[in-house]
């Protein structure tokens, strides 16, 4: 379930709601009990007490990126597949928040985030300078499906982000290449 900003942002796309506002939208999903599933507490997964030396913070926490790949960024979840866990590598573009590239592994050997990497670099060829929660899987052909419709379906073609000014992240990047085509 969706949160009264994404909601909003989705009915403005129609004519006849353009106008609604956004405290409108969240009064009647609180009346109608709705309400967007929260996320579980927040829970260290990464061993950070070793003595191997740390990858530079190039991006300084500036996650603002003028235009497609400049800047990537990198997580790793995991899903329950059948009776085991799987890992799920993703890169986002930043510019647009579009996954630009995703590897589903039994592992988190390195590989799966290499497999993640190539993927995304055949997928957005860049220049120099360079998911998923509550279902569970039998087979990994089934996960593969679903992360393929929720995050080529979905998330890069029709989730609105507040970054893009509510725009999914494949309008956003369209929009910027029209823009430079116009100039």
């Amino acid at each position: 379930m969706a949160g009264s900003p994404m909601i909003t942002a989705d009915l403005h796309d129609s004519p006849e709601y353009a106008n609604v506002s956004r405290p409108r939208v969240a009064r009647l999903m609180r009346s109608m009990g709705l309400k967007c599933r929260s996320v579980k507490k927040y829970v260290a997964t990464t061993d950070s007490k070793h003595s191997r030396p740390a990858s530079p913070n190039i991006l300084d926490r500036n996650f603002i990126v003028g235009s497609p790949k400049k800047a990537w960024v990198s997580d790793i979840t995991y899903l329950k597949v059948g009776r085991s866990w799987h890992y799920l590598t993703v890169f986002i573009d930043l510019f647009s928040r579009k996954v630009v590239g995703w590897d589903l592994s039994e592992s988190l050997e390195r590989y799966t985030v290499i497999r993640a990497l190539h993927k995304t670099i055949m997928n957005r060829k860049p220049g120099e300078g360079l998911l998923i929660h509550h279902r569970r899987f039998q087979a990994v052909i089934e996960a593969e499906q679903a992360l393929f419709n929720w995050i080529e379906v979905y998330y890069n073609r029709r989730r609105k982000h507040s970054t893009n000014n509510q725009k999914s992240s494949a309008q956003h990047e369209l929009e910027w290449r029209n823009e430079k085509e116009v100039a």
